[in-house]
């Protein structure tokens, strides 16, 4: 009787086309992003940085800076530790600016095939692990795990969001790097160990992530190689030298310091408010807290719901050791590091992969350093490579063990709904609105989405033309800012917003108390000091046109006049509530600075005749009036 061919038979045999497979699943995936705007961090790395804008003239620029400055223009070594250094995708999306300009299309486009050809050579990483004898378990053993890597929905904020380009290339040349480095043991040809040094550099330029595959380099050896200590000794060469190399570049642009942890709650998750004060957690509440975010990791990566772009505080509150939550965080990443060090002598596949996650973890869970957030999906996408591995080993033992077609049907299964839930998430990433205004609901507690929801809400009121559209626009958009505060009072930018909110709907004594709250926290603050002028000027129109009271007009309009001397606006307009409040000669006064101000004014020269006309000197009056309509005909 014919043996049946098992299912790694089969695919075996289409073994060639399973690389363009991948790639077209990548495609149907991510095809739903095309029309999508850009988004989220797209604003610092994309359309409002000064350097990318400027096209390949800015290239230069580019990698003589921190990455951040070319959006913020100075030092902000108080916002992040250690600052940024990754040149390479801003210096691509400079090239893409150049070519196509303001178009997000291009860009969500690339970040698409970029994906695609990641998931290729992940495909081939796997290959070159070689877990099976049989060659045809080590394809299905790389097929279901490049899938299975594919369709996570935890990826979408990597490749829905174009600046998530230096996380795809990070991996991709880390990868590279350590398949090249597996050829050069293989084959014996030193070219290959350059390529890698080259990868390695290329990848670390792309984002500092890749500095992990220094650990993962020399694991997978250790792990799938037999080799001398002379080839390894030669790759360790090659990891010092390409760590140097990029050392010195980014020594030599932004300096060696990796900097103080950031006072502030929306750089630093570990500050806690007491009897409005900030201290920072005690050391039992930062672990208890960190441990508690490895777990959510865990969790994230086998149930990828409800997913979310904000982890900030106080997504999830602070921890202590009491919670259950946390203890059990504690034991899950306790199995972790045990099955890591239980079958490293024996090099199991479950050991490599344990050790793998918790390699290219550490450098995002605050362990090492403070990053800003509690954690963050983007973080999971070089360690969800362990979980893709795992589940790829688990089908292809279980598919020769029990009944083929229930273990295809679970593994299809699982990757239909991840599909579902990536395509579904996709959605949510079309612009700042649609991704705000829903992750508000899984992050209530982030006053960091609060503030963002507030301002996508003010922002999309101002887009469109319907009046009581607008207005319960900025009413919600309130609430949300007030949330924020709630969370984190002495938040500049949320007390800013809800400034913009009072403004819009015509609340202008609010509008002043919410801007000079943000002044107090920052005396420099631009964007405050600018809108609380505005505010008293077109809070005075409205006293006076509106609501008929000049002398609470007149009261704002001196209090703009001390904030910003000498405007025209405001002095203008103190003529005309005086000259309404029948104060001619206070407004003759103010209508002479103004046309000081602004000589070649026709509408000074008018005002003038009309208050000179008021104290009945009608020659002035004629004189003002004919210079005005000079200036108009002119």
């Amino acid at each position: 009787m014919k043996k049946k061919a098992s299912i790694s038979t089969y695919v075996y045999k289409f073994k060639r086309y399973i690389p363009w497979f991948v790639f077209g699943c990548i495609i149907l995936l991510y095809a739903n992003t095309l029309g999508h705007e850009f988004t989220q961090d797209d604003a610092i790395t994309i359309y409002k940085n000064q350097f990318t804008k400027q096209g390949l003239s800015g290239i230069s620029d580019i990698f003589t800076n921190d990455t951040f400055y070319g959006f913020f223009g100075g030092d902000k070594s108080d916002l992040v530790s250690g600052g940024r250094y990754r040149p390479l995708t801003l210096a691509y999306f400079a090239i893409l600016w150049e070519i196509f300009g303001e178009n997000p299309l291009p860009f969500h486009i690339s970040s698409i095939l970029m994906y695609g050809i990641l998931c290729v050579i992940l495909y081939h990483f796997f290959l070159k692990l070689i877990v099976f004898k049989k060659k045809s378990k080590n394809i299905l053993l790389s097929t279901i795990s490049t899938l299975t890597f594919a369709a996570h929905p935890i990826h979408t904020e990597v490749v829905a969001n174009v600046k998530g380009l230096d996380e795809i290339w990070s991996l991709g040349f880390g990868l590279l790097s350590t398949i090249l480095v597996l050829k050069f043991i293989d084959k014996k040809k030193f070219n290959y160990l350059l390529c890698s040094a080259f990868c390695l550099i290329s990848g670390i330029l792309a984002k500092e992530n890749a500095i992990t595959f220094l650990g993962i380099i020399p694991l997978t050896i250790l792990f799938f190689r037999k080799t001398n200590w002379s080839v390894k000794w030669k790759i360790v060469a090659m990891l010092i030298i390409s760590l140097s190399i990029y050392l010195a570049i980014r020594i030599s642009v932004i300096g060696f310091t990796f900097g103080n942890p950031p006072l502030e709650m929306m750089n630093n998750p570990f500050m806690k408010m007491i009897d409005g004060v900030y201290y920072p957690f005690t050391t039992s509440e930062k672990w208890a807290t960190i441990i508690y975010g490895l777990g959510r990791y865990v969790g994230l990566l086998f149930f990828p719901h409800p997913l979310t772009h904000d982890y900030y505080p106080r997504h999830f509150n602070v921890m202590t050791f009491a919670d259950i939550k946390v203890i059990l965080a504690l034991i899950l990443n306790v199995m972790i590091i045990s099955f890591g060090i239980v079958d490293f002598r024996k090099k199991t596949i479950v050991s490599y992969s344990s050790i793998f996650y918790l390699i290219t973890i550490a450098l995002t869970c605050n362990v090492i350093f403070p990053i800003g957030t509690h954690l963050s999906e983007r973080f999971l996408f070089t360690p969800s490579i362990a979980f893709a591995l795992l589940i790829g080993l688990s089908f292809t033992v279980f598919s020769h063990k029990w009944n083929v077609k229930w273990i295809l049907s679970i593994w299809v299964i699982l990757i239909i709904l991840f599909s579902i839930k990536t395509i579904e998430r996709n959605w949510v990433w079309k612009s700042d609105y649609s991704l705000f205004t829903t992750d508000v609901h899984t992050s209530p507690n982030s006053a960091k989405v609060q503030n963002a929801a507030g301002g996508a809400m003010i922002t999309k009121a101002s887009e469109i033309t319907n009046k009581e559209e607008q207005k319960a626009l900025r009413t919600q958009a309130k609430i949300h800012l007030k949330r924020a505060l709630e969370i984190h009072p002495s938040y500049k930018n949320a007390h800013l917003l809800l400034g913009n909110a009072h403004f819009g709907l015509d609340e202008f004594d609010e509008a002043i108390i919410s801007f000079e709250k943000a002044i107090q926290l920052d005396y420099a603050y631009k964007a405050a000091n600018d809108n609380l002028v505005l505010a008293y000027r077109e809070g005075a129109r409205y006293e006076g046109a509106q609501k008929g009271n000049i002398l609470k007009a007149i009261q704002y309009l001196f209090e703009a006049d001390v904030l910003e001397p000498g405007n025209y606006e405001t002095i203008s307009l103190l003529g005309i509530a005086h000259g309404n409040n029948s104060e001619h000669i206070k407004a003759l006064d103010y209508f002479k600075k103004a046309l000081n101000l602004q000589p070649n004014n026709a509408q000074a020269h008018l005002n003038l005749a009309n208050v000179y006309l008021n104290v009945g000197n009608q020659q002035l009056s004629h004189y003002h009036r004919q210079q005005a309509a000079l200036l108009k005909k002119n």
